[in-house]
């Protein structure tokens, strides 16, 4: 190469050099921050538009965009405002003054909802190469809208229901109260009414574990001690809930009950960093039933109650008392059932007896009474004569007194 070569070779690389940087002291490079979340309903949470430019450029405007739709303008030296687009943020976010000089613009939530969750990007309209309008862009980001769990809402044994027949099988519920009891449908195995040793039961536990989703725990306590979960099968399931921006769990343990479990508590709480202490339920001391070597009588430790094999607990004496009530409500109504019947059927008969016998009788009672009239006219004969015969007696013994005087 010689001189004229390298000569000509050097001033076009100092050409090219100064026309880059023309070109770059116009250009604007815009970022936005990645990574962001925040906890729903809280405040603090930042969207922030940031970018690289040289005192030279003049900015027209940024945009700050949700979804692809501009929310929010910011100006140098004046107020920013929310657009039509964004006007489902006011009252929620503060928008932060830019200058001609600032390098970044923010966006700050007050109160994050579920709406709040979704992708951001920002743009920047400036003047330039030949003063012609350009603009720049940024990438996107996605804002993760936090949950925090709620307490789980119920923990249970699965029971079969009453129709085999069916696949759906009935929760007995035991929340933290003890009074209160939820019945609710789920698809799972089941065990029976009576818990004897050495049967595997199927517990279930389900709420609200939040965003990002959280554990159901289970825990077994015995006399007010945590013991170790001899559990033969565990699962959970989580679903999303997208218009609360959460999730819904639900857990499944299959234990082998022991002898030793008698009177002890199953516990489910939620496991998340969000979650606040205490938040869990517990069933009831569960009673298990130990049978003997001979098969011939059971005992439930809790109770202490020893019967035949047949025998049930004591609460079902209810059950047999009111099946006695039922049969002697029966027994007597069915009594008074045939005595009504009796009674109608002699009123019938009577009503149906012949109007002929009834004329035939009268008649007689008429005939009787006409031969009974002569007989009372003699006897009132009698009478006279009897009258009669006593005045002269009376007559002539005063006639005897007189003559002795």
């Amino acid at each position: 190469m010689n001189i004229s070569q390298y000569i000509h070779s050097f001033f076009h690389t100092i050409s090219f050099i100064i026309i880059f940087k023309i070109y770059e002291s116009y250009s604007i490079t815009v970022l936005i921050n990645k990574n962001i979340s925040g906890v729903i309903g809280e405040g603090g949470t930042r969207v922030m538009c940031s970018y690289t430019r040289n005192d030279a450029t003049k900015i027209f405007t940024i945009e700050l965009k949700a979804n692809n739709e501009t929310v929010a303008t910011f100006l140098p030296d004046e107020k920013p405002r929310l657009t039509t687009k964004g006007r489902y943020l006011e009252g929620r976010v503060t928008l932060m003054n830019i200058s001609k000089v600032s390098t970044e613009a923010v966006m700050i939530f007050n109160n994050l909802t579920c709406d709040d969750q979704t992708n951001y990007s920002c743009s920047i309209v400036f003047l330039g190469q030949n003063g012609r309008t350009e603009e720049s862009h940024s990438g996107f980001t996605t804002l993760n809208v936090k949950v925090p769990p709620s307490k789980p809402e119920y923990v249970a044994i699965v029971d079969l229901l009453e129709d085999e027949s069916t696949t759906a099988l009935q929760i007995r519920s035991e929340t933290s109260s003890p009074n209160d009891t939820e019945i609710s449908t789920v698809k799972q195995s089941t065990t029976s009414a009576i818990i004897k040793e050495g049967d595997i039961i199927t517990c279930i536990c389900a709420g609200n574990v939040g965003k990002p989703p959280g554990k159901l725990i289970w825990q077994k306590y015995r006399h007010g001690e945590k013991v170790p979960m001899n559990y033969t099968h565990m699962s959970t399931i989580a679903t999303e809930v997208t218009d609360k921006c959460s999730y819904y769990g639900t857990s499944y343990l299959q234990l082998r009950v022991t002898s030793s479990d008698n009177q002890a508590i199953i516990r489910c709480f939620i496991d998340s960093p969000l979650a606040k202490p205490y938040m869990y339920v517990e069933m009831k001391p569960i009673d298990v039933t130990s049978f003997s070597k001979d098969m011939t009588t059971y005992t439930t430790t809790s109770s202490h109650f020893t019967g035949s094999e047949g025998a049930t607990e004591s609460h079902n004496g209810y059950i047999y008392f009111g099946i006695v009530i039922g049969i002697v409500i029966g027994v007597l109504a069915l009594v008074l059932l045939v005595a009504y019947g009796i009674y109608l059927f002699k009123r019938k008969h009577k009503d149906n007896t012949s109007p002929v016998t009834t004329v035939c009788v009268n008649a007689q009672l008429k005939e009787e009474k006409k031969s009974q009239m002569p007989n009372k006219d003699n006897k009132d004969q009698s009478g006279e004569r009897t009258n009669t015969n006593n005045h002269s007696i009376e007559q002539n013994m005063i006639a005897e007194k007189e003559s002795s005087l």
